[in-house]
């Protein structure tokens, strides 16, 4: 591990897609432009795997997109964007986003409005729909209305009419005196129902203190839930530091599925199927050091030493932006971008490196065992990756002009090659899932690439994925945030935001300023067929291996196999010279997690591999006995 840590800080000089970046909340380290081509029969997973360079599809770029209005202020999200479209089912199209008609200053920030009255789109409007200042809308219906839910800075600001015709009413949701709810998500059960489920932070001074969870049952006249830790959370070990943004959540009828996590703690799935009234805790993502903080000092405290061995580990994260779908069967649909963390002693506090040009959007349901990563740098190459960045020119490899820092991050710092998902489903159960992602040999002139929005679809339930679509196809606009209608029809319906400049002007990267400008927000409704039926479909893989632990050990030490359908599993233990040392097969198995014991008293102090066989794939990895 050591090894690999240093070939890597020692490419940062010269190649950005090896690099490592250090930063904090006010300032990023750049390092040295520079063309990079990441092979396909390359074994380095700091960007795209080897086997999973994506091609493009063969669609023609027929897909036209409507101008709804536009913004100064260009700061969508702070990680997750969801709930900025509703399609009614009628026709019918409502679409939010953040806007300001000024230049720097942004008093008059609100909420942008269009409506799609079945015919045609509103003008582009000129004002907010508040009549406070307010960030980051959050629209659903209820009780025959539009609701749009935002953050005023101290407390949450409603705007409802009905459907479609009359003028908002706005009114303040009031909070308790130790509670700040900001940043909410907010999503009813149906245009005829009265409930309306909320999360939001807990904001109080700079500090996030974890999930609030809330639910009106009479369209926000009161609510019956306030302001409350999700039962079955713990709100001090389990959700924080989650901030600003970095969860999501869906409703079908009963079942009220919350995701939320970051790059420091666990991915957790807390699930209601009683309306929100009780929830259960599933971790879908197990950090390898659960909430970690980075704000310590002194040794191993703090650091990214996650077995206590003295090498400080690169981590591989979650880059904490989620999109959640809910099936009719209750089955809870999950993906999330990843990046990889360290922090050594010599980290600032309140501040770490990653590796900006991480690759990859993991999925996960809720049939499935919790994702272990484990500490291996590599070990993300069994995550269940089903977006990467396409290879446009299809010469088998992925080729950028980028310094890392800057166009890489995109939408903000810290974010993944292939991340901001946001995810629908359609009335046969068929799932889609949008992310934005860097664009192959784009560049604005500086190392700043492009990114564009690409779509995914499955049509069982996740077992396959197609391959990746792009549905805003203008190689050389900056097209992100994009958000998606939850219910998909013939089309995929979503809002999003361009320029003509990568990044943003609110969060800019030291050494290339992002000029304060005029964005456009943007609809477009992609047909289904041009996802799911035109083009190969990419299987997931169908098991994963976690890292054994502890490790290294001298007693024994534990694999943990999930598999996704029955399959005959096998163990092998070689030593450096590729001798068979140990070998068991546990027959055939049934889905789900299953365990190898390895006992050190059988094997001499030194370096071995185990690989793990399931069906006819493989897994290999690295093991320590002292």
């Amino acid at each position: 591990m050591k090894k690999v840590l240093l070939f890597s800080l020692a490419l940062c000089i010269g190649l950005a897609g090896f690099a490592q970046y250090h930063l904090s909340s006010q300032s990023a380290a750049l390092a040295k432009k520079s063309k990079v081509a990441i092979n396909r029969v390359s074994d380095n997973d700091q960007t795209t795997p080897a086997d999973k360079v994506q091609n493009p599809t063969t669609s023609a770029k027929t897909i036209t997109a409507t101008l709804l209005g536009t913004t100064w202020y260009d700061l969508q999200t702070n990680k997750c964007v969801q709930n900025r479209i509703v399609n009614h089912g009628d026709g019918t199209i409502s679409a939010t986003w953040t806007m300001s008609a000024q230049n720097g200053t942004y008093s008059d920030r609100g909420t942008g409005y269009n409506y799609f009255d079945g015919t045609a789109w509103a003008a582009a409007p000129t004002a907010r729909l508040e009549n406070v200042r307010v960030g980051w809308p959050s629209m659903t219906v209820a009780n025959g209305n539009e609701v749009v839910i935002t953050h005023n800075g101290a407390g949450l600001t409603m705007c409802t009419r009905t459907k479609g015709t009359g003028a908002w009413t706005t009114s303040t949701i009031a909070h308790g005196a130790t509670n700040n709810s900001t940043w909410p998500r907010a999503m009813g059960v149906g245009l005829a129902s009265q409930t309306i489920h909320m999360i939001a932070t807990n904001y109080t001074g700079s500090v996030a203190n974890g999930i609030l969870y809330s639910r009106t049952d009479d369209a926000g006249a009161t609510w019956a839930v306030q302001d409350a830790t999700p039962t079955g959370l713990d709100p001090v070990t389990d959700l924080l530091p989650t901030g600003g943004d970095s969860y999501a959540m869906d409703v079908n009828g009963s079942t009220v599925a919350i995701v939320a996590g970051d790059m420091t703690s666990d991915v957790i799935l807390s699930k209601s199927t009683d309306g929100g009234t009780t929830f259960t805790k599933t971790v879908i993502f197990q950090h390898p050091i659960p909430m970690w903080n980075t704000n310590q000092t002194g040794v191993d405290s703090g650091t990214s030493d996650a077995n206590g061995d003295g090498i400080y580990d690169t981590l591989t994260v979650s880059d904490g932006r989620f999109a959640v779908v809910v099936d009719n069967s209750g089955v809870v649909h999950v993906f999330f971008g990843l990046t990889h963390v360290l922090r050594d002693l010599t980290t600032a506090a309140n501040s770490f490196s990653y590796w900006p040009l991480t690759d990859g959007l993991v999925y996960w349901n809720s049939n499935m065992a919790t994702i272990v990563p484990g500490i291996d740098f590599y070990a993300d190459t069994l995550l269940n990756k089903v977006g990467y960045m396409v290879d446009v020119d299809m010469d088998g490899q992925i080729t950028f002009n980028t310094d890392g820092g800057n166009g890489v991050c995109g939408e903000e710092p810290f974010t993944g090659l292939s991340s901001m998902p946001s995810a629908g489903i359609d009335a046969n159960g068929y799932i889609y899932c949008t992310y934005s992602s860097l664009v192959e040999h784009t560049d604005y002139g500086d190392g700043r690439g492009f990114r564009n929005i690409y779509a995914i679809g499955s049509n069982d339930g996740g077992w396959t994925w197609s391959a990746p679509t792009n549905i805003t196809q203008d190689d050389f606009t900056e097209c992100l945030y994009g958000s998606v209608a939850r219910k998909v029809d013939a089309n995929l319906h979503m809002v999003f935001q361009t320029c003509i400049e990568p990044g943003n002007s609110l969060q800019p990267s030291t050494g290339n300023i992002h000029v304060v400008q005029t964005n456009n927000i943007m609809y477009n409704a992609t047909p289904v067929g041009s996802i799911v039926g035109n083009h190969e479909i990419k299987p997931v893989n169908n098991f994963s291996v976690s890292q054994n632990y502890p490790n290294p050990f001298n007693s024994t030490s534990v694999i943990s196999v999930n598999i996704k359908k029955a399959s005959n599993l096998s163990l092998e233990i070689t030593n450096l010279m590729g001798q068979l040392i140990y070998s068991e097969n546990a027959g055939n198995c049934a889905l789900g997690t299953h365990q190898f014991t390895i006992d050190a008293a059988h094997l001499n102090a030194g370096v071995y591999f185990y690989t793990v066989t399931a069906g006819n794939q493989k897994v290999t990895k690295k093991m320590i006995v002292e």
